[in-house]
């Protein structure tokens, strides 16, 4: 598949499951069933970003390097998280 496209797409799908998370407070065992996919998921689309969108974008694009920074930034703050 297009990583790209993977990229742009998983957003919209992240949401709606952090929507989903809101919504249980206290249920840990629902939570847990829904935050084990999604930090997997998580992982995944930073890592692409990471490895393959990010270098192209610095490649190909002037003056993106703080914007790809903070974006890394983010992606270490959730994986801490």
């Amino acid at each position: 598949p297009d990583v790209v496209r993977l990229i742009l797409d998983d957003p919209e799908s992240f949401r709606a499951r952090f929507a989903e998370l809101e919504k249980l407070h206290d249920d840990a065992t629902a939570a847990a069933a829904i935050w084990a996919p999604l930090a997997a998921e998580l992982e995944v689309h930073a890592t692409a970003e990471e490895k393959f969108f990010y270098p192209q974008l610095l490649e190909r694009v002037d003056d993106m390097e703080d914007e790809t920074e903070d974006a890394v930034g983010d992606h270490d703050d959730i994986r801490k998280g």
